[in-house]
Order: C-alpha cells, then sequence, then structure tokens
C-alpha cells in the first residue's frame, strides 16, 4: 500500500479531526458488513480484510466471502479461511440469483458477514440492495447492515467522494455507513482544501454515517514498506507479528498501524 509525499501532517489517532462515531449497533447482534465503492483500486479489499481480521482477533464468530468477479485477493488470505463465491454467469453478467443464496446464509446462521465486492459487480449488486430493500429485510431478521465506503486522495479523491454520495443516497434507511478515509494510499482527503467533515457531502448524509474511519499516513517510509509486504505475503497482522520473516521494529510498525484501525473498528461495530 505505497504512499505519496503529504505535507507535516503527523498522523496520530488523537489528531485534530480524529475519528469519530455515532455507533447504534451491539456488538451482541450479528451484523453483515459490505464494501462498496464504483471504482476500483481504491483499497475495497483492503477494507474488508480489516473488518474480518478485526473480528477474528476479537474471537467473533464471522463467515467471510469474496465476491470480487475480476479480483479474488480476499480470498488469498488462508487464515480467514474466505469463501469466494462466484457470482457471474455463463454468458459473463452477474447472476443476482447468487445475493440470494447470501441473504439466506445470513439469516440463517448465528454469525457476522464480511462481503467484498469489486467494481464489476457494483452496479448489479446496489441495484439488488435497493430494488429488494435488503436493509430493511435484515433489521426485520434481527440483523445489522454495515456498508463501508473507501474514500482516498490525489486523483480519485472527487470519484470516491462521488460514489460515497451515489450509495449513501440510494441505500435503506435501515442501512448504516461506515467511511474510510484512507490517507496512507494516497495522501491527504482535503477536497477544496477542507476536511471531508466540512465538505457538503458529508453534511447531506450525516445521518446515514455510523463512523469516521481513518487510516493514517505516517511520514516514515518503513510504515508503507512493511504493509506493503504484509499485504504481498497475504498475511494477517497477527500472523506477521508471529512470523520470522519480519524483524523486531517491522512487527512494531505493523502492531502499531493494527492498533490504529482495530481501536476505530472497536467503537464502531
Amino acid at each position: 500500500m505505497g504512499q505519496k509525499p503529504l505535507p507535516d501532517r503527523e498522523a496520530s489517532f488523537a489528531a485534530p479531526g480524529s475519528p469519530t462515531t455515532t455507533k447504534t449497533s451491539s456488538s451482541d447482534r450479528c451484523s453483515i458488513h459490505i464494501t462498496l465503492q464504483h471504482k476500483g483500486g481504491v483499497g475495497k479489499s483492503f477494507v474488508a480484510n480489516c473488518i474480518a481480521q478485526y473480528f477474528q482477533h476479537e474471537n467473533r464468530p464471522t463467515k467471510v466471502i469474496d465476491a470480487d468477479p475480476s479480483n479474488k485477493s480476499l480470498a488469498a488470505y488462508k487464515a480467514l479461511n474466505v469463501t469466494a463465491l462466484d457470482i457471474m454467469s455463463e454468458n459473463n453478467t452477474v447472476n443476482s440469483r447468487a445475493f440470494d443464496d447470501i441473504i439466506d446464509d445470513i439469516i440463517s446462521l448465528d454469525r457476522n458477514f464480511v462481503i467484498d465486492n469489486g467494481a464489476t459487480n457494483f452496479l448489479p449488486f446496489m441495484a439488488y440492495l435497493v430494488e429488494n430493500r435488503v436493509p430493511e429485510v435484515l433489521a426485520e431478521h434481527g440483523r445489522d447492515m454495515v456498508v463501508h465506503v473507501p474514500i482516498v486522495g490525489a486523483e480519485a479523491m472527487m470519484e470516491t467522494i462521488q460514489g460515497f454520495d451515489d450509495i449513501a443516497t440510494n441505500i435503506g434507511g435501515q442501512a448504516k455507513i461506515v467511511v474510510w478515509l484512507n490517507e496512507a494510499l494516497k495522501g491527504l482527503i482535503q477536497p477544496g482544501g477542507k476536511d471531508f467533515e466540512q465538505i457538503q457531502t458529508y453534511a447531506n448524509h450525516k445521518d446515514k454515517i455510523l463512523a469516521l474511519l481513518r487510516v493514517p499516513y505516517h511520514r516514515s517510509e518503513l510504515f508503507a514498506q512493511d504493509m506493503d509486504q504484509l499485504l504481498t505475503k497475504k498475511m494477517t497482522f497477527d500472523e506477521a507479528i508471529n512470523s520470522p520473516d519480519f524483524r523486531l521494529m517491522a512487527k512494531q510498525r505493523l502492531k502499531q498501524i493494527q492498533r490504529e484501525i482495530f481501536d476505530q473498528l472497536a467503537l464502531a461495530i
């Protein structure tokens, strides 16, 4: 997860504009966590990966599904026991019936779900959620649906913000949204020189936002190098921290990144 140079702004969990949450879900109630963003290459699988790792770290029963038809990167993490779901039909279109099977499992199994989606199936999956009123159906059966939307900086910033706007506008009121501000991937997220919380798009959908999570930028390139090694090896944080393949200080940096993300997830979900 390479990083671009940033202005002199040190990452800190408690820094101004730090992660905020309006947590309404209960850890005793099963929840469904779905990554959505119409743009590819902005860290949807990384988000799903972090959520799955957090649940595993907390010993919370979870089923992890990789529904990305074009790049099943999440399924490569053996420690997460990911189910790779083939949702493409013979004519290379998305088989929406496969989504019915997922909903049946969500209702019948007493566990959390993490579902990673790709840009390829964004439109049909989004249409399925809206047309079938999936958030409302799940709520009727005692399940909380949380949509995780990554936003990144640089050239993809405005497109990912627009993606968030489209999702928040169309998703049912029973669903909550967690916005991931991933500054570690492409740099600062400051549209028009403003923090995300200061823009109109945020204000328009504030009531639907369960939490804002920040993946912070670190000035030292060693953080990015260690994360790149972790992702290349398809290892979880816990695996890397206990692996002889990583040196002592690399493990310390990975522990810091893990704590920054997990502490925020603990407040949000």
